[in-house]
Formats: structure tokens, sequence, C-alpha cells
């Protein structure tokens, strides 16, 4: 509680008697406490996310920072913070023209900001800042004061500098895709393959692209991912501007909150044409090994009937005319020599059947 004790004086100026008023002040301790701990609270996050803040007096030029608007600079937070006018010192040229620029824009016309500069640290290093100023009035209407936060994202920049560096470079098509339709972001990859320009591909939706008879199976495959179950290994055309037909095999992740897909697409189409070619080299290797066997077998028939027709009977022709020579003659030495030789007649004939 809170005491507040009165002396009452009587007609006489002598004291006469005390008035008391407890008044009951725990509702404003708690408040107070919860005050101080979201205080503490904040500066903890702003730590945490390197996020500075400063105050300016315009008329007073009287600057204030926050302790982690010091550390983002490496300045002592025990000195008071450089005046305006020398803060050229924290900025490189650019961004220091930027900024004076928007000041100046703020302080006369009431203008806030929001810029990305890059601000130099006490040790040389280039720190990449957000940085926006709330202008602050009074009730005339004129500028008092200037307000604004600085955030560190030196870490978010360099991020993001390898992310373009892996997304600029990939030979592989990579997209962002909005379940409206039409392609988000595109690689250049993208304007290699289709001959089109990433503002063509970007102002039409991605189904115009598509083979006709593809877009039936692509639209189902759009409305699964759409259920939130990913693609991988999917197959389907794309025609380009000259008019060339790309086959490519799609992996694709929905991002449901985003209502996007974040998508690779491989051009597969060599890889294809290459199996195309492979499956017709094989079909018409199949088709000359029949025409080779039905080539052979005709050749054996022919050779059959040759044999049959021609060798068979002229060797049973000879043995026949042997056999009347055989019964004609009566010389008992010619007639074994002329009886082997028929032998060796008969053995022809059966190996020529």
């Amino acid at each position: 509680v809170n005491l507040t004790v009165s002396l009452v004086q009587d007609e006489h100026g002598e004291p006469d008697y005390f008035v008391s008023v407890i008044e009951d002040i725990s509702k404003r301790k708690i408040a107070d406490a919860k005050l101080r701990a979201s205080e503490r609270d904040l500066k903890i996050a702003e730590e945490l996310a390197r996020l500075g803040s400063w105050s300016w007096l315009v008329e007073k030029d009287i600057v204030q920072w926050s302790k982690t608007l010091y550390d983002i600079i490496g300045l002592d937070p025990e000195k008071p913070p450089p005046a305006f006018d020398e803060h050229p010192k924290l900025y490189d040229n650019r961004s220091w023209d930027l900024l004076s620029k928007a000041v100046e824009r703020a302080v006369q016309q009431g203008e806030s900001y929001q810029l990305e500069l890059n601000m130099v640290h006490t040790n040389g290093q280039i720190i990449n800042t957000f940085t926006q100023g709330m202008v602050i009035k009074d009730d005339s209407g004129k500028v008092i004061r200037l307000h604004g936060m600085v955030q560190d994202i030196t870490q978010r920049k360099r991020a993001e500098a390898e992310h373009n560096k892996l997304f600029n470079v990939s030979f592989d098509l990579l997209c962002i895709a909005g379940m409206d339709g039409y392609f988000k972001e595109l690689n250049p990859a993208w304007e290699s393959a289709m001959g089109y320009s990433l503002d063509e591909l970007y102002s039409r939706p991605f189904n115009d692209f598509v083979h006709p008879d593809d877009i039936e199976k692509t639209a189902s495959e759009i409305a699964a991912i759409e259920d939130g179950k990913s693609a991988i290994d999917f197959n389907n055309r794309y025609i380009s501007k000259k008019g060339d037909i790309l086959h490519l095999s799609w992996t694709a992740i929905p991002v449901l909150e985003e209502k996007r897909m974040y998508c690779i697409a491989r051009d597969v189409t060599r890889r294809i044409h290459a199996e195309e070619q492979t499956i017709n080299h094989q079909r018409r290797l199949k088709d000359l090994t029949q025409q080779l066997t039905i080539s052979e077998e005709r050749v054996r028939k022919q050779i059959a009937i040759d044999l049959h027709d021609h060798v068979g009977q002229m060797l049973s022709s000879a043995r026949m005319q042997m056999s009347r020579i055989i019964d004609a003659e009566e010389n008992p030495e010619l007639m074994i020599r002329m009886k082997s030789l028929s032998q060796a007649l008969l053995r022809a004939i059966k190996g020529t059947r």
C-alpha cells in the first residue's frame, strides 16, 4: 500500500488532527513489474535479432542510441553517440548519400523511410543493415523527433548471396511456382532451355508451355501437390520458343501456407532420345536376326534341293551304270574294284540324303 498522512490545523494554526489516506497500489506494482520484464525481454530480443534503436531530437540535435546499436558498429556505449554530422564516417559513400537525402525529406516533408545501407564497423568490416526512420510531430505538425531501428542483416545477406549463387549457376531448371498456375521465380537456366525471356515465362500460365498431350496428367499431378503430396521423378514435355520438345523430370515440394511449390526440373531430352535410339537399334537388330534366320533356312532348303535333285540323282545314275558293267564283266580283279566303287557311291548317296 501507499500511505499518505496530512496534518490539519485549527483556526489558530495549532495542530488539530491527522488525515491518512491508504492507497492500494498492488495492481500498479504488478503492472510496473510486468513493464520491467517486458522491457528486459525486448532488450534480449533486440540483442538476439541484432536490432538497435536510435532517437534524434531535431531542434536540440540530441542523439540517443541503444546498446545494441553501439555493438553493431563497435563503438563504446559509455561514450555519447556521434552527432549527425559525424555519421558519414559510419557509412560507405552510397549509403550515406541515400540516408542523408532520406533524413532531409523526413525533416522537411515528414516522410518516414526504409533503407538497406552499408555501415562501417570500427574494425573496417562492412555491416549490411536494414534501417527505418519514423517521424514524430508536435500538435502543429512540425517534425520534432526522428525515431528508428537499425538491424544487422549481414548474415542474411550472405545467405541470400549464397542462395543466389547456387540458384543462378545451376544447370538444372529451378523454380518457385504458385498454386495459381504462374511461375514466381526462375533461375537463368530456363532462358537457355526454353528460349523465352524470364519476363515472358512469368507473364503466362506455366501450362501454356506444357505439351498438349501432357496437360491432363500435369494437372492431375499439380492437384496432388496442392493436397500436400510431393512429386518425385514426374515426367512431362515442354515446348520451347523454337518449337523443340523438352522432356523434363520434376521434383516438387509444396509449401501450403505460402500456396507455392518449390521445384527442380532436369532436362532429360538427350537421355530420352538415347533410350529411343537404343530401342530402335534393338528393334532393327531383332529384325535383322529374323531376316538372317529366314535367309539361312532358305539357303538350307535350296542346298537340300540341289543335293537331292542334282548330286543325288547323278550319284544314283552313276551307280546304276556301274551295276550294269559289273553284271557284264568277267574279270574277277576288276569286279572287286567295281564293287568297292559301287559301295562308295552308295555311301555318297546316303550322305547326300
